[in-house]
């Protein structure tokens, strides 16, 4: 099943980077988030989760079990930079901020914990029904993110070239076969290696991002879809948001 966009569908933003200007809205609220289990993960470490599973956390208290391997929409994306204090977790959404270059910097520096940040995924997972979202912050998962922005692309190539079609056609016949064309949905299928690392004599779970050329046959309405997608793009507060130590957000990433 896929979206018969009409014209003015066409133009659903992707994301909020560079330009993105629009109305801020007020709903604070979080979707679940999805999580890779690593060998140190509090999860892998208490035995409750086997290492390279994924995990969809409804809140802090009720996870979900992905397995190693599902498929999702790929919606949209932004920026996601976190700093980690002992009560709050602080959220920062404008790459050019200086709270947001301050957490790269600190990220990168040896030994510093609490900081984390890379692009942040808005995703409809298949199996569940449910929205969430990814947020690459490891070095690794920010590398291999770039298969999700090239398939947001192609999602937004395919939307331009339709609607261009339909711009372009000088008959009802010919504005009705534009309007026919098939945009394919942005579908992937996330995965987790186990990444083996000779210098350090190391070895960690990445996650893996390929392509699912799967048809979904049931898919969120258009309206939710557009409804979820604006939400994300256009974060409550661009600069930063603060979240209570316990509600999840700290553990996002």
């Amino acid at each position: 099943m896929t979206y018969d966009l009409t014209v003015n569908e066409l133009d659903l933003p992707i994301s909020n980077v560079p330009d993105s200007e629009l109305a801020k809205l007020s709903d604070r609220s979080y979707l679940p988030y999805i999580k890779l289990v690593g060998t140190s993960s509090k999860e892998a470490e208490d035995g409750s989760v086997k290492p390279g599973t994924y995990l969809l956390y409804k809140d802090q208290s009720t996870k979900l079990d992905l397995t190693n391997s599902f498929e999702v929409m790929v919606v949209a994306t932004r920026p996601l930079a976190c700093r980690k204090t002992s009560s709050t977790t602080l959220r920062f959404y404008d790459m050019a901020s200086a709270d947001y270059k301050a957490v790269e910097i600190d990220a990168a520096k040896d030994g510093m914990t609490g900081t984390w940040f890379g692009p942040e995924f808005l995703v409809w997972v298949r199996s569940l029904k449910m929205w969430a979202t990814f947020h690459a912050s490891s070095a690794t998962a920010q590398g291999r993110s770039a298969n999700l922005v090239t398939i947001l692309r192609q999602w937004a190539s395919a939307k331009a070239s339709k609607k261009q079609a339909i711009s372009a056609a000088d008959t009802d016949e010919a504005r009705a076969r534009a309007q026919a064309i098939i945009v394919p949905n942005p579908q992937a299928t996330f995965r987790s290696t186990l990444i083996s690392y000779a210098k350090i004599n190391k070895k960690q779970w990445g996650p893996e991002f390929v392509p699912c050329t799967t048809p979904f046959s049931e898919v969120p309405s258009f309206e939710e879809l557009r409804e979820q997608a604006m939400k994300f793009v256009n974060p409550a507060k661009v600069e930063k948001e603060t979240v209570a130590a316990g509600e999840g957000a700290s553990d996002r990433g």
